[in-house]
């Protein structure tokens, strides 16, 4: 199914499963965060919950939420940026069907994934929240 990750105005459509993956490794990256603040926190919990729970259906990232300000716009880019690292390093260029198949993603995978799909959209969340920009 299809989700529509929004900010201020603007969208990114994506897949319900590949939305779940993207959250799936935000939380990754926060879980082993040593040093969380409270804007780490908050995400945290909101990625979860939207992992969990997908409100009414659709997948979010809850985006206008967790971004506003000049300061937690730095963060999310961070974060994004975390993620890119942590999967080029732990996957490289193609995630294991049989690895996508074990997560509670909705989906079954045939086929291995290549990793530029989810790198992708992290590109295009990205072009997005900076465009959106945060209220002053």
């Amino acid at each position: 199914m299809p989700s529509t990750q929004l900010f201020h105005g603007r969208y990114v459509d994506t897949q319900d499963h590949d939305a779940l993956l993207l959250l799936y490794w935000l939380c990754d990256v926060l879980r082993d965060q040593t040093n969380r603040d409270d804007w780490d926190e908050r995400a945290f919990h909101v990625f979860d919950e939207s992992f969990v729970c997908p409100i009414n259906g659709l997948v979010s990232l809850r985006l206008e939420i967790l971004i506003d300000s000049p300061s937690s716009l730095e963060k999310m880019l961070k974060l994004f940026a975390d993620v890119r690292q942590r999967v080029q390093n732990e996957y490289g260029t193609t995630f294991p069907k049989e690895w996508l198949n074990e997560l509670p993603l909705g989906a079954s995978f045939s086929r291995d994934v290549p990793t530029e799909r989810l790198l992708g959209i992290i590109d295009q969340i990205e072009a997005m929240i900076v465009a959106g920009g945060t209220p002053s």
